[in-house]
């Protein structure tokens, strides 16, 4: 078929125009519209020169955005790019131009509560959720939390934020079985493993988030693990900025290098 990257130079002038003015944060804000099934999504990007020797004005911004995204029924004007996007596991991504004042509206279609992601279980395998869950005392899921290095943060946040996913899956089926407790539990849990990377300097966890000023963003400090599974720590000493991540491309799974932040 038909190679969409061959010609780049419409790509090349985009990239050109929005190169010195990056993303630092967004406001974000919601409107109801005459249909009681849609909701209008406002987003507002603030940004900064990349290069401070060259002066801000008012350039143009460029987002890639996924298919989900461009799929919406935008309520603002944009420019689409046809070249210079790339595929990932989600389909292409797709750059943007954005005009200041970089604000994005896009109105959703609400589908009512949301389910499950998938078939409830039957009826007959009810009993057997129920027991994995509150059934086997201290074995019991309600009771699950992560291993003891990744409360102290002896942790990627890659690794840890699928640790936490799992505390999010056991307070769903908690409360779709009506275990109000042991939703309780596994909420109050979370909250304090999730509080640690929040507020560092009450917790000081090992390994710590940083606010990349070059690019904006979150990125971690790195991890360089030692010891076993239950006295794991980190080598390095994230509270006098000693981060590997920073010079390592191999760190946090390059968290600190390439743009996934």
């Amino acid at each position: 078929g038909k190679e969409p990257n061959r010609n780049l130079k419409q790509y090349q002038n985009a990239l050109e125009a929005s190169v010195n003015n990056i993303p630092v944060a967004t406001l974000t804000a919601t409107d109801k519209t005459n249909n009681a099934q849609e909701i209008v999504y406002h987003t507002r990007y603030q940004t900064k020169a990349a290069w401070p020797h060259i002066k801000q004005g008012k350039h143009t911004l460029m987002m890639l955005y996924l298919p989900h995204l461009m799929s919406l029924p935008w309520a603002s004007k944009r420019k689409v790019i046809p070249v210079g996007g790339f595929r990932v596991t989600a389909g292409y991504a797709t750059p943007v131009v954005l005009h200041h004042p970089y604000e994005v509206k896009a109105v959703y279609s609400t589908i009512g509560p949301l389910e499950w992601l998938e078939p409830p279980p039957s009826s007959e395998h009810l009993p057997d959720v129920l027991y994995a869950l509150t059934g086997r005392g201290a074995a019991s899921d309600q009771h699950w939390d992560v291993p003891p290095p990744a409360s102290w943060g002896a942790i990627d946040p890659y690794n840890a934020g699928k640790m936490y996913s799992r505390f999010a899956r056991l307070i769903q089926i908690a409360d779709k079985l009506g275990q109000e407790s042991a939703k309780m539990e596994l909420i109050e849990r979370l909250a304090v493993r999730m509080t640690i990377w929040m507020n560092w300097k009450l917790y000081q966890p090992q390994n710590r988030l940083l606010y990349d000023q070059s690019w904006g963003g979150v990125v971690s400090c790195g991890c360089t693990y030692t010891g076993g599974s239950l006295n794991g720590h980190c080598a390095n000493n994230a509270s006098a900025l000693d981060c590997p991540s920073l010079s390592n491309p191999n760190m946090d799974f390059g968290n600190a290098f390439y743009n996934d932040h």
